[in-house]
Protein backbone atom coordinates (compact mmCIF):
# COMPACT_ATOMS: atom_id res chain seq x y z
CA UNK A 1 0.00 0.00 0.00
CA UNK A 2 1.19 3.36 -1.16
CA UNK A 3 0.36 6.72 0.62
CA UNK A 4 -1.27 9.32 -1.69
CA UNK A 5 -3.73 12.41 -1.22
CA UNK A 6 -6.59 13.78 -2.89
CA UNK A 7 -8.06 17.16 -3.33
CA UNK A 8 -11.58 17.57 -4.55
CA UNK A 9 -13.27 20.72 -5.39
CA UNK A 10 -16.86 21.02 -5.14
CA UNK A 11 -18.63 23.95 -7.20
CA UNK A 12 -19.70 27.15 -4.90
CA UNK A 13 -19.98 27.25 -1.15
CA UNK A 14 -20.71 23.68 0.00
CA UNK A 15 -23.24 22.82 3.17
CA UNK A 16 -21.69 20.75 5.86
CA UNK A 17 -24.50 18.36 4.55
CA UNK A 18 -22.83 17.93 1.40
CA UNK A 19 -19.68 17.72 2.59
CA UNK A 20 -20.62 15.03 4.78
CA UNK A 21 -22.08 13.09 1.65
CA UNK A 22 -18.79 13.67 -0.61
CA UNK A 23 -16.45 12.89 2.14
CA UNK A 24 -18.78 9.37 2.27
CA UNK A 25 -18.55 9.04 -1.49
CA UNK A 26 -15.06 9.12 -1.60
CA UNK A 27 -14.54 6.94 1.24
CA UNK A 28 -16.92 3.96 0.05
CA UNK A 29 -14.92 4.69 -3.83
CA UNK A 30 -11.82 4.22 -2.09
CA UNK A 31 -12.91 0.87 0.14
CA UNK A 32 -14.29 -0.47 -3.56
CA UNK A 33 -10.69 0.04 -5.01
CA UNK A 34 -9.20 -1.57 -1.66
CA UNK A 35 -7.62 1.12 -0.36
CA UNK A 36 -8.41 3.72 3.09
CA UNK A 37 -8.79 6.92 3.88
CA UNK A 38 -6.75 7.43 6.31
CA UNK A 39 -7.57 11.10 7.31
CA UNK A 40 -10.21 14.10 6.01
CA UNK A 41 -9.43 17.74 6.27
CA UNK A 42 -11.76 20.39 4.76
CA UNK A 43 -9.76 23.36 3.22
CA UNK A 44 -13.67 25.43 3.29
CA UNK A 45 -14.22 27.47 0.83
CA UNK A 46 -11.99 29.57 -1.15
CA UNK A 47 -12.59 32.03 -4.33
CA UNK A 48 -11.14 30.71 -7.11
CA UNK A 49 -8.55 33.25 -9.70
CA UNK A 50 -10.57 32.47 -12.53
CA UNK A 51 -13.79 30.83 -13.59
CA UNK A 52 -14.88 27.44 -13.99
CA UNK A 53 -17.52 25.82 -16.06
CA UNK A 54 -19.55 23.25 -13.15
CA UNK A 55 -19.79 19.73 -15.37
CA UNK A 56 -23.03 18.81 -16.89
CA UNK A 57 -24.23 22.36 -17.70
CA UNK A 58 -23.32 24.15 -20.51
CA UNK A 59 -23.66 27.92 -19.29
CA UNK A 60 -23.19 27.62 -15.42
CA UNK A 61 -19.91 28.95 -14.16
CA UNK A 62 -18.62 29.41 -10.33
CA UNK A 63 -15.35 31.44 -9.45
CA UNK A 64 -16.04 29.68 -4.86
CA UNK A 65 -15.26 26.52 -4.77
CA UNK A 66 -15.05 24.03 -1.43
CA UNK A 67 -11.97 22.42 -0.87
CA UNK A 68 -11.85 18.62 0.82
CA UNK A 69 -8.54 17.12 1.33
CA UNK A 70 -8.01 13.29 1.69
CA UNK A 71 -5.10 11.26 2.66
CA UNK A 72 -5.00 7.61 1.45
CA UNK A 73 -3.73 4.05 1.83
CA UNK A 74 -4.44 2.49 -1.71
CA UNK A 75 -2.38 -0.40 -4.66
CA UNK A 76 -0.40 1.33 -6.92
CA UNK A 77 -2.26 -0.58 -9.07
CA UNK A 78 -5.61 0.98 -8.29
CA UNK A 79 -4.33 4.36 -9.03
CA UNK A 80 -5.54 4.91 -12.18
CA UNK A 81 -9.22 3.26 -11.78
CA UNK A 82 -9.81 5.67 -8.84
CA UNK A 83 -8.80 8.74 -10.75
CA UNK A 84 -11.30 7.82 -14.03
CA UNK A 85 -14.25 6.74 -11.33
CA UNK A 86 -13.29 10.12 -9.73
CA UNK A 87 -13.19 12.00 -12.92
CA UNK A 88 -16.76 11.31 -13.98
CA UNK A 89 -18.36 12.28 -11.22
CA UNK A 90 -20.43 15.54 -11.25
CA UNK A 91 -19.68 16.44 -7.64
CA UNK A 92 -16.73 17.94 -8.12
CA UNK A 93 -15.46 21.00 -10.65
CA UNK A 94 -11.85 19.38 -10.14
CA UNK A 95 -9.66 17.12 -8.42
CA UNK A 96 -5.98 16.17 -8.25
CA UNK A 97 -4.81 12.59 -6.90
CA UNK A 98 -0.78 12.36 -6.12
CA UNK A 99 1.42 10.00 -4.18
CA UNK A 100 2.73 11.47 -1.45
Amino acid sequence: MNLYELTVVMPDRATSVKKESVIKLVTKLVEVFEGKVVKTDDWGSKDLHFTMKKKGTSSKKTQTGTFLHFSLELDGSQVKKLNEKISIEEDFVRHLLVRS
